[in-house]
């Protein structure tokens, strides 16, 4: 796996953890009444950036 792959695969648990922390902040927002908007980058936006990046690499061979 080379240094690309590996940056992309951080990407893809950026985006995974932002799920997790997007869902976590909306049960708390469901539960106490509280709006919290304050994310600076959205999950939507870590997807395109990992596509983007994984359109420029070409496949590996191993």
């Amino acid at each position: 796996m080379d240094v690309w792959n590996l940056v992309i695969e951080a990407f893809r648990l950026l985006v995974e953890r932002d799920t997790i922390l997007s869902e976590r902040l909306g049960k708390l927002e469901e539960e106490n009444g509280l709006e919290i908007t304050d994310e600076s980058v959205t999950q939507s936006q870590l997807q395109e950036l990992v596509a983007r990046i994984s359109a420029q690499i070409p496949p590996s061979v191993e």
